[in-house]
């Protein structure tokens, strides 16, 4: 029977003493070691790692992530070497898959293992999903370089890595949370960047965190010029399989579209770039997004529904981190082009995805409403019929959803539905409708249908929709 595989846990910590206990229990009973590198702590990370039977190291900070991490690394005994950060963690049922998972991957010959890296937001729940090779055997020449956004290499021989991104998921709790050592660290970050740089011109990798910086500065046409020689070494390197490749396209994207204002070069980006990384959904939905504020609806529709069928198609890990985290807006902004456009069923359909979601989206019940309302100029619906059909989505038992309900009317102008909600909502609550009804040509709604003449383009729609009554638009609805 074969010996029973070691798992080495290491880690450099530096004034952790929020997160080190968690980062030390959450697979603790699976591992033969822990061993923790002090960087420079001031505070009680030390004490309580050492309390929790860790090992306990020290390393004079020499402004090398790699060079610390690898000195950790030289201090394991383990086979396996489990490499993750004070503020990640994996779930108690993925932690329990350790042990199987290394013992089957070194019979396939693997010798690093690629997980899933889920960033939480500060409410706990998932915000963006990338991939981490955190794993990795034990071998003399498996070591980390560079400096700062350091990577695992081997060089004893090739790398064999097995995609585990769908068993296991390291849950990162400190992306998102702002705190004030925020601009401390950037200056930091930026310092070694830029040290990387100087030694390492023709990277790709590090020239892009270095676009990052400049963006991030304001720095924007430093960066433009940055993320072009990025794409251009990585382009050369043939590293489509790179996630920072991608990440240059989208924020030369979004530079282009946000403070250049140029945006034909911006789409001659995105048609570049859809090219090299055809399942990323962000490049569509920044240009979708970009045309929807300058309410050219017409040509952000399809940017927008392409975002949508390529994160429903091919989902978010390495992928579509601008998309997921917007995806509830970028549905109700396509459901608006639509209504624009004059495609009442498609309006319908798309807000109530939303509206099942979130029946609290203001949006979405607002163009489910102008849809029927403007479909009623073909032929009319009773008040009865709209209200019975929001009853699928909305609790109008409750005051709460018809006056959420009455409001999304009023702000839309829809008089017949005011005055159904009207009769059917109790006494007390007329007020609170005359505040509504008082304040209602402000909404944002008004102002948007009253803007530019280019938003007025419904009777465009293709032929076979132009001929769609409130009845029929409403029958599909209630028939799904």
């Amino acid at each position: 029977m074969s010996r029973k595989i070691r798992i080495s846990q290491a880690m450099i910590v530096k004034n952790e003493e929020k997160n080190i206990e968690k980062a030390l229990t959450w697979g603790k009973q699976y591992m033969y070691e822990q061993v923790v590198v002090d960087t420079g702590s001031t505070d009680r990370t030390v004490e309580i790692a050492r309390s929790l039977g860790a090992r306990i190291y020290h390393f004079d900070w020499i402004d090398d992530f790699a060079a610390a991490k690898n000195y950790a690394i030289s201090k394991c005994r383990g086979d396996w070497i489990v490499f993750l950060d004070a503020d990640e963690y994996f779930e108690p049922e993925c932690a329990a898959k350790l042990p199987q998972l290394l013992e089957s991957s070194g019979e396939q010959g693997f010798n690093c293992i690629l997980t899933a890296w889920v960033n939480l937001k500060d409410d706990g729940t998932p915000g963006t999903v990338n991939s981490q090779m955190r794993i990795f055997r034990h071998l003399p020449g498996m070591q980390y370089r560079r400096r700062i956004h350091e990577q695992v290499e081997y060089s004893g021989g090739t790398m064999h890595v097995g995609d585990a991104t769908d068993l296991m998921e390291i849950m990162h709790t400190g992306y998102m949370t702002v705190n004030n050592e925020g601009k401390k660290k950037s200056s930091r970050n930026r310092r070694l960047i830029e040290m990387e740089v100087n030694e390492h011109p023709d990277d790709g990798d590090i020239l892009s965190y270095l676009g990052d910086e400049q963006m991030f500065a304001g720095e924007y046409d430093d960066a433009i010029s940055t993320f072009r020689k990025a794409i251009d070494l990585l382009k050369d390197a043939n590293r489509t399989m790179n996630g920072r490749y991608a990440y240059d396209y989208i924020y030369l994207i979004q530079i282009l579209l946000d403070q250049n204002e140029d945006r034909e070069e911006a789409i001659r980006v995105y048609r570049e770039a859809v090219q090299v990384f055809p399942e990323e959904s962000d490049f569509a939905c920044l240009i979708g997004d970009a045309l929807f504020g300058q309410h050219r609806y017409r040509e952000a529709a399809p940017y927008l529904k392409e975002a949508i069928d390529k994160v429903e198609r091919y989902g978010i890990t390495n992928r579509g981190a601008y998309t997921s985290s917007n995806l509830q807006n970028i549905y109700q902004k396509y459901a608006f082009c639509l209504y624009m456009t004059g495609d009442l069923d498609g309006a319908v359909r798309v807000s109530t995805i939303v509206m099942k979601a979130d029946k609290k989206s203001v949006l979405a019940l607002e163009t489910f409403l102008l849809s029927l309302k403007k479909a009623e100029e073909r032929g009319p619906v009773s008040a009865e019929q709209i209200v019975g059909a929001l009853e699928k989505l909305y609790n109008l038992s409750l005051d709460e959803d018809r006056i959420l309900i009455y409001k999304g009317a009023a702000d839309v102008d829809y008089p017949k539905v005011q005055q159904y909600l009207r009769e059917q909502l109790p006494e007390k609550l007329l007020p609170t409708l005359d505040r509504i009804d008082a304040t209602a040509k402000e909404s944002l709604i008004r102002g948007i249908l009253e803007g530019k003449a280019e938003e007025k383009e419904q009777d465009t729609a293709p032929e076979g929709q132009r001929n769609q009554t409130a009845t029929p638009v409403l029958k599909k609805f209630l028939e799904k």
